[in-house]
């Protein structure tokens, strides 16, 4: 709050100085000139200040990009009612799911596990299928609500994703998509009778579902591309991707850290106190085999029938579908049983 009031005090300085510098022209057309300079720079201020307010405005430009991406896909859906209804419910989906990573990366960050990770590891080891809606919301109810969970919240990051329950503005909205997800699976809702008014509240609950997560603004996704470890000075020089906002361009920046185990090709999740928590193997940046552009992947499916090494990713952009051999890690951050 201090450095953003001596920023807007800057700002106003600024606005100051040059109004008095205008009156310090030697010509009318001098003065004009100035003025324009002066006036453009404020209201470029001016009109990035009043978007800001707008949620819209912060999920596609602040939000993490798997999240900003599905909220602009709503945005480009088209006129048609049902069509725009299964983009609602894929973003309600999408979000729930990467919040629930978040919480499984605040759960190792303290030692304490969530319960329900593990149990969802043995059903989709046992049986076909995959992950799904309602096991994302599994694992969020069990963080807001496990008594050990929260008694640690004070000293997890990302601890908002542990109070998502309270206020009882995320919980209802979630649920009235999950139903409305689980309605259109089942074949019980048909694409010519998506009423206007249907339409409506599912697009309000989504909206609700995404300004009660505007926490998210403040934390960064991120993809390592390379570092390079400075053992004398102890300093690590590392280049990445900041997947943050609806662009799937996502540009490169560069940064330092002290960390020496900081991994190249790997996605990491910056938090307010700036440390990288570490998001493989939940979440993977890969190319998309289908069209090709690189994607964010997520845990689906665990085929079986094959020698055990194989897992389903999937992608929160675009739903495709990648085979990686890297069941190992799920088991090991406990995700997926131990095989005898």
């Amino acid at each position: 709050l201090h450095e953003a009031r001596q920023t807007f005090e800057q700002w106003i300085k600024s606005i100051d100085e040059e109004s008095n510098a205008i009156l310090m022209e030697a010509s009318a057309s001098s003065s004009r000139h100035r003025l324009l300079q002066a006036g453009q720079l404020a209201r470029q201020r001016r009109r990035a200040g009043e978007q800001v307010e707008e949620l819209d405005y912060r999920i596609r430009t602040q939000f993490p990009h798997p999240l900003a991406y599905v909220w602009r896909e709503l945005q480009v859906a088209g006129p048609d009612r049902y069509q725009r209804l299964r983009a609602v419910t894929k973003a309600a989906e999408a979000h729930t799911c990467f919040l629930a990573l978040i919480a499984v990366l605040m759960s190792r960050a303290v030692g304490e596990s969530i319960n329900y990770v593990a149990d969802m590891g043995r059903r989709l080891s046992e049986r076909r299928g995959g992950t799904s809606f309602g096991d994302w919301f599994a694992i969020l109810k069990e963080a807001n609500e496990n008594r050990r969970f929260r008694s640690l919240l004070g000293s997890m990051p990302f601890a908002e994703v542990g109070q998502l329950c309270e206020g009882g503005i995320w919980e209802p909205a979630v649920k009235q998509l999950m139903e409305v997800r689980n309605n259109d699976s089942h074949g019980r809702l048909s694409p010519s009778s998506v009423s206007v008014g249907q339409l409506t509240d599912a697009e309000s609950s989504l909206e609700a579902i995404f300004s009660s997560t505007d926490f998210l603004t403040d934390y960064q996704l991120m993809y390592i591309i390379d570092t390079h470890y400075d053992s004398i000075r102890r300093v690590n020089q590392y280049r990445y991707r900041d997947l943050t906002g609806d662009n799937s361009l996502a540009p490169l920046r560069s940064d330092t850290s002290l960390r020496a185990d900081l991994e190249s090709s790997s996605l990491y999740m910056r938090d307010r106190q700036n440390t990288l928590h570490l998001f493989r193997p939940f979440l993977h940046y890969l190319e998309c085999p289908e069209c090709h552009q690189m994607s964010t992947f997520y845990f689906d499916t665990y085929p079986r029938g094959s020698d055990g090494s194989i897992v389903g990713l999937k992608s929160f952009e675009r739903s495709s579908v990648r085979s990686e051999s890297i069941a190992d890690d799920f088991r090991h951050v406990g995700l997926l049983p131990v095989e005898p």
